[in-house]
């Protein structure tokens, strides 16, 4: 047997609508303008100091012969965060690699490297392997292997 217990539920302070700003007393808005004025100069001077931060952190790091940012550094990851660009697409490397011989996805994919094509993914196999299969470019000759149409 349990004894249920009333709560008594608090009141909440409902904020006014866009309607309701008529009932809301003039001195009342103007002292909410005021703080939010006071709260932007603030935040703003926060900005600066944090800025001026930045930059000397970044002089400091460039000084040392780094970059600092996503401008071509190498974060975390090690990654470069600039994407290679490549004169061909990947299925026209491809076409050219595989014309007139049958590859397993691991050769093909060494052999676009071998031919110039850049890649900073880390999966670049499964990316030929999904190149490979879902393109009109190329034929399945065998279980993971692949040969360029002729046409």
């Amino acid at each position: 047997m349990s004894k249920s217990v009333k709560r008594k539920s608090k009141s909440r302070v409902v904020k006014p609508t866009a309607q309701d700003l008529s009932a809301v007393p003039a001195r009342a808005l103007a002292a909410e303008l005021r703080r939010r004025e006071r709260r932007v100069q603030a935040l703003q001077a926060r900005y600066e100091r944090f800025t001026a931060r930045a930059t000397k952190l970044r002089e400091e790091i460039e000084a040392l012969g780094g970059s600092a940012g996503r401008s071509g550094g190498k974060g975390a990851t090690g990654a470069s965060g600039r994407r290679p660009r490549n004169a061909m697409c990947l299925v026209d490397v491809l076409k050219r690699v595989l014309a007139g011989d049958t590859l397993s996805v691991n050769e093909a994919a060494q052999k676009a490297i071998d031919a110039g094509y850049r890649s900073s993914s880390t999966s670049f196999r499964q990316i030929v392997s999904q190149t490979l299969s879902g393109s009109d470019q190329f034929e399945r000759v065998g279980r993971g292997r692949y040969t360029a149409k002729r046409g």
